[in-house]
């Protein structure tokens, strides 16, 4: 009896990791899908238009619920009918900055290299829900034992 009370609140705990889990990864989803649509909107179905309209896109980023969207130069013009184009709805206009590359004619002491492991902007929790389904089950187990 006390066994299959275990075996069952082992499962419950699982089952409630599982299910917080999957849940996260559905958001990531639907963010990178959005990314991957607005980057169609701005890289290869309007670039001709925005260039005219003096609207250069230096990024798009996914966050955990919005997409950064970086252009230059930054007017609130330009911000807003970005807004009006790809609503405003998990998207964040900002002032986006061109990148800049070295030419082959300045020394060697101009130029300064680092190694910096960048951390993700979108951090899965996937530890958090393995921490909390461990405190679930290891509760569910103190609990039986008490029974006893």
């Amino acid at each position: 009896m006390i066994r299959i009370k275990g075996l069952v609140s082992i499962l419950l705990g699982l089952s409630l990791l599982l299910v917080f889990t999957s849940q996260t990864a559905a958001n990531e989803g639907d963010i990178l899908q959005k990314q991957g649509e607005i980057d169609q909107f701005l890289f290869e179905e309007n670039n001709v238009d925005l260039e005219e309209r003096g609207i250069f896109v230096t990024h798009t980023r996914p966050f955990e619920d919005t997409i950064e969207v970086g252009i230059s130069p930054y007017t609130e013009d330009h911000a807003a009918y970005l807004y009006a184009e790809l609503g405003k709805d998990n998207i964040t206009v900002v002032n986006g900055e061109h990148a800049e590359t070295f030419t082959s004619g300045q020394a060697d002491s101009d130029v300064v290299t680092t190694d910096v492991a960048e951390e993700s902007s979108n951090p899965s929790y996937l530890w958090l829900y393995i921490l909390v389904g461990v405190i679930i089950i290891g509760g569910g187990l103190f609990l039986l034992k008490k029974k006893k």
